[in-house]
C-alpha cells in the first residue's frame, strides 16, 4: 500500500490550493460561486494570523488531496469548548478511494484534540453524493438535526 503523507500547506503549494478549489467547486457545479483569488488565498492562508489553514495530503511527493479549515468559536454556548470548522476537503480524482481523504480527517482529528477542540463541524452540499457516502463511513459523524444552516446575503439585503 502506498504510503500517504499529510503536512501544513506552506506559500508553495498556492497553485495547488487554488487550482483544486477551482476543480472543486466545478465538479460541485457552483464554479460560479468561486469568489478566490491567489492572492486572496495567500491573504486569508500565509500571514501572520491566518484565517484558515490547509492541510496537503501527498502520495510519492505529489500533492494530491487537502482540507482547508479553521478555528471557530460558532454556535458556542452549546459547546465546552471551541470546534474545528472544515471548509472543504478534496481529493484530486486520480486518487480517490485509496484513503487519502480518511488520512486527511484523521489528521485533523489528531489536531483537534491537541487544540483542545470539542467537535469537527462541516456543511456537505445535497448533490454531494461521494462526500455523503464518506461522511456516512465515519462512525461518528452525523447529521445535527437542530440547526438549520442559514444566510443574509449582505451584498443583497436592506435592512429591516
Amino acid at each position: 500500500m502506498e504510503t500517504i503523507n499529510v503536512r501544513f500547506a506552506n506559500p508553495h503549494d498556492l497553485d495547488f490550493i487554488y487550482n483544486s478549489l477551482v476543480d472543486l467547486f466545478t465538479e460541485a457545479q457552483v464554479i460560479e460561486r468561486f469568489s478566490q483569488t491567489k492572492s486572496s488565498l495567500l491573504q486569508i492562508l500565509f500571514t501572520t494570523s491566518p484565517g484558515a489553514e490547509v492541510l496537503i495530503a501527498e502520495i510519492e511527493n505529489l500533492s494530491v488531496g487537502f482540507a482547508l479549515f479553521s478555528m471557530t468559536n460558532r454556535n458556542f454556548p452549546l459547546f465546552d469548548g471551541p470546534g474545528l470548522y472544515l471548509h472543504d476537503l478534496y481529493v484530486k480524482e486520480k486518487y480517490r478511494r485509496r484513503g487519502v481523504a480518511t488520512q486527511l480527517v484523521n489528521q485533523l482529528i489528531e489536531l483537534a484534540k491537541e487544540r483542545s477542540c470539542t467537535r469537527i463541524d462541516w456543511v456537505l452540499l445535497t448533490n454531494n453524493a461521494l462526500g455523503q457516502n464518506f461522511y456516512a463511513s465515519i462512525d461518528s459523524a452525523r447529521p445535527v438535526s437542530y440547526i438549520q444552516y442559514m444566510r443574509i446575503n449582505c451584498n443583497d439585503s436592506a435592512m429591516l
